[in-house]
């Protein structure tokens, strides 16, 4: 966490699938408290495409936290978009990924409702599929 404050500029904005914060001292906020409960928190970072000011790259985040996903350690995919600026400090990070997998699936009455809304989503995929042949 020490590290925030010297990767993120200070009017930094952060944006992921569950908002927006603004600062680098509310961006520092945000991941600890996202994070207070991880046991182990790791990342693979995958291939970095970079295009002026612009860097991206894919990563798979693993987590093993008690509340979640029974306590068992489980990964989750994603990508980062990152507006580096001249100083070498980041002025904007978006990052994508599905929330189901990485929260809602992991707790047990949620993952119930999530696994029955994708289960009829396929379904209604296959007969689709079966209707258009």
């Amino acid at each position: 966490m020490e590290l925030v404050e010297e990767f993120y500029r200070p009017n930094a904005v952060l944006v992921d699938p569950l908002g927006r914060i603004e600062g680098s001292k509310r961006i520092r906020a945000y991941y600890e408290y996202q994070y207070q409960n991880a046991e182990s928190i790791s990342w693979d970072i995958g291939t970095e495409f970079v295009s002026g000011k612009e860097h991206s790259f894919n990563w798979t985040m693993n987590l093993k936290a008690a509340a979640l996903n029974g306590g068992k350690e489980f990964a989750v995919d994603g990508m980062s978009r990152l507006v580096v600026e001249d100083d070498g400090k980041v002025s904007f990070h978006q990052d994508y990924f599905d929330v189901g997998a990485f929260l809602y699936e992991k707790i047990p009455v949620l993952k119930n409702v999530i696994y029955f809304i994708k289960g009829r989503m396929k379904k209604g995929l296959e007969e689709f599929d079966a209707a258009s042949n």
